[in-house]
């Protein structure tokens, strides 16, 4: 897009070829003018063609992280976001939470139709709930929708999730279809995840136990991280390595119903 000085051509008339007012452009779209008149007549656009390239036209990939909270994904997310040789967006479950007004989220009774906490008592052995109202699917389906929408613009996106409800992963499978996913298991060992809820200090008690052991199940994936093993950079360059490989084949495989 080039700026330059407003002339007017013989009749009177804005001439495109050095007045920005009437013919922009900007990549392969164009904007034209029409019916331009000696100043001030403000200018009218008539029409946006564009011509998307072949670069735009292509899929982005996308990178779905799922594991319990503290377990490490954000830090994984991060560290490849940042040393990806292309630009990567970064979403996850959080993202989409802080869209959400307080009422429906945290500890309240009107979260019940949103996200709500159920906190466990300090000590004690009794886990931290979350329970997911109406409101809360809905959200979550959204953001898979959403998701698909920023990658077949184009985009890729790593996404960092927790799949506290089977269903989200059947809803996954349908939004995501026309895409490149690769699937990744982020893990650690119980007790591991436990002393990192301590040290964050911005958890409820056992906050992780509660859905341990529902996130993952019986299900396969393209890549597993066990971040009581690997650093966050660690599984940035698994993940890195994972995608030079080829597409990812486990939503493919649960498509198929070779696993629940």
């Amino acid at each position: 897009m080039s700026y330059g000085r407003a002339e007017l051509n013989d009749g009177g008339v804005a001439d495109p070829a050095v007045d920005p007012r009437a013919s922009l452009s900007v990549g392969e779209c164009h904007l034209t003018s029409r019916a331009e008149v000696a100043r001030p007549a403000p200018v009218v656009f008539a029409r946006i063609a564009c011509a998307p390239s072949s670069e735009d036209r292509l899929a982005g990939r996308v990178v779905l992280l799922n594991g319990p909270s503290s377990v490490g994904k954000t830090s994984i997310a991060v560290a490849f976001q940042e040393n990806a040789a292309e630009p990567w967006l970064r979403l996850g479950l959080d993202t989409f939470l802080e869209m959400l007004p307080d009422a429906l989220r945290h500890v309240r009774p009107s979260a019940d139709n949103g996200f709500r906490w159920h906190p466990a008592s300090d000590p004690g052995e009794e886990p931290t709930r979350i329970t997911v109202g109406p409101f809360g699917h809905r959200l979550v389906s959204g953001m898979h929708r959403a998701i698909a929408a920023v990658a077949a613009s184009g985009l890729s996106v790593i996404v960092d999730d927790v799949l506290l409800e089977p269903t989200w992963l059947e809803d996954y499978l349908e939004a995501l279809e026309d895409l490149d996913v690769v699937f990744v298991g982020v893990t650690a060992p119980l007790e591991v995840i436990e002393a990192r809820e301590v040290a964050r200090g911005d958890r409820f008690p056992r906050q992780a136990r509660g859905h341990y052991e529902v996130v993952h199940g019986d299900r396969p994936y393209d890549l597993w991280i066990d971040t009581s093993e690997l650093s966050a950079q660690d599984g940035a360059r698994l993940i890195d390595e994972r995608l030079a490989a080829g597409p990812g084949t486990a939503f493919t495989e649960l498509r198929r119903g070779q696993h629940r």
